[in-house]
């Protein structure tokens, strides 16, 4: 879905009012714009990549991001930034491709923040086929996936968040 579950986000700005090397943010999926709006307190420089490009009119994307890429990140040149956020995106890959995501970003990215459900299947909706969820994660499953430089490792309700 283009919004994102509560849970874990009073955590995930507490933990960016604690950096303070963090000027640019990489949002991968921004969906309504979630974390722009949760850290609207921070003076970051936004980029979001959006794969659905009707939600960038839906949402007004442009006027929440500094810059917003239309495609697939797995397949676009990134911006180099200082965090990148992976915000309930990670379920909508295979499981191949996304502990390949996890690990290339790991390698490129000083800051990474993933939030992702925990046991939910999701079909295409909104007539957006991007929606689907191509893989379906219990904790265990992405907790051992995730590389141990990850130091904020916790399941929320039904929401997991891990941060590097």
């Amino acid at each position: 879905m283009p919004f994102s579950s509560p849970d874990g986000k009073r955590e995930i700005h507490e933990w960016f009012g604690q950096q303070t090397d963090i000027k640019t943010v990489l949002d991968i999926g921004c969906g309504s714009g979630t974390y722009p709006k949760l850290l609207k307190d921070k003076n970051y420089r936004w980029y979001g990549v959006e794969i659905w490009e009707p939600y960038v009119k839906e949402f007004r994307l442009n006027e929440i991001y500094d810059c917003v890429m239309i495609g697939d990140f797995t397949g676009i040149a990134l911006p180099v930034c200082d965090c990148v956020i992976f915000g309930d995106v990670i379920e909508h890959l295979e499981k191949e491709k996304a502990i390949r995501a996890i690990r290339d970003a790991n390698g490129a990215f000083r800051h990474i923040v993933i939030s992702i459900p925990i046991n939910y299947k999701q079909a295409a909706i909104r007539e957006n086929p991007f929606e689907e969820h191509k893989s379906v994660w219990t904790f265990e499953e992405i907790n051992r996936e995730v590389p141990p430089s990850f130091k904020f490792r916790r399941l929320f309700k039904n929401i997991a968040v891990f941060i590097k």
